[in-house]
């Protein structure tokens, strides 16, 4: 076989590589998952069904994000919350996923907090007062109550800015303030490792039904059987990544990416939480 034929097989094998390569990249970033979780609480009267979306980054599945759309609905969700980095901070367009998050709101009472890429992108206010004016309720270090299916619910959403907290502890007055509310209680914020994770500032410590959290895309990230070896912000290896944690943290791998726009083994999710009554009559 001459040099030059050699030479034209190994450039069609690189070739089939890449667009193997590329195609599985693709897939592995736009083939949407449901994901479900079930926890149960005596502080409700009927089940109880939350979609929790995360780290979106502006992507969009599907035309107006029909697709991701048609995934929350077929969920047939009571409450829909975000737990930040919906926009990008590199992408200054963000007017989609307002009209987004905005016609979510036909579907349940959607309900949210911002991360760091809307600090980072400088277009945080805007894009809260614009989410705002299309009725999504967005918690900066506040609380909202909501009469949902028949339940009574307390949501506390935290800024994003983990440091001042940390600094001055802010959320602390917040957590106790929630610890005596009556209602089923969900606290929203960005980052997975505030529940046990910054010391004597963790969350964990205080009494709560739910925690909803992002910020981790699952690592990103991940090999076969291991699972995801770097998650910003916390410890090797890192201990919150998505899933249910001590039945009452529940972590979304998000639906977008960060950096370098891929994500391995690691496919976007939509979290469904099922809430169920516990009867104690």
């Amino acid at each position: 076989m001459s040099r030059t034929k050699k030479r034209l097989i190994k450039l069609a094998l690189v070739a089939v590589l890449l667009i193997a390569y590329g195609a599985y990249v693709y897939y592995q970033n736009n083939n949407l998952i449901s994901v479900h979780y079930s926890i149960s609480s005596e502080r409700i009267d009927n089940d109880l069904s939350i979609v929790h979306l995360s780290d979106l980054h502006g992507k969009q599945f599907g035309r107006a994000n029909h697709v991701l759309r048609a995934e929350i609905e077929s969920a047939t969700p009571d409450l829909i919350v975000f737990t930040g980095d919906m926009i990008d901070a590199y992408n200054s367009k963000y007017l989609p996923t307002v009209q987004f998050l905005g016609e979510l709101t036909k579907i349940a009472p959607v309900v949210g907090v911002l991360g760091n890429h809307e600090r980072g992108s400088g277009m945080r206010h805007d894009f809260r007062n614009r989410l705002l004016a299309e009725g999504v309720h967005v918690l900066d270090n506040q609380f909202l109550s909501l009469e949902v299916t028949g339940n009574e619910l307390t949501l506390l959403g935290f800024d994003e800015n983990i440091e001042v907290r940390i600094s001055n502890n802010v959320h602390a007055p917040l957590l106790a303030e929630l610890e005596d509310s009556p209602h089923f209680r969900i606290v929203l914020s960005h980052y997975a490792h505030e529940f046990a994770q910054i010391d004597d500032y963790s969350f964990e410590s205080y009494d709560f039904d739910l925690m909803l959290a992002g910020h981790t895309h699952g690592g990103q990230w991940n090999l076969p059987w291991m699972g995801a070896l770097y998650v910003p912000d916390q410890s090797f290896p890192p201990k919150h990544t998505r899933g249910l944690y001590d039945e009452r943290l529940v972590v979304s791998a998000g639906l977008g990416s960060r950096l370098i726009p891929a994500r391995w083994f690691n496919y976007p999710e939509v979290v469904i939480v099922s809430v169920e009554p516990i009867d104690n009559r």
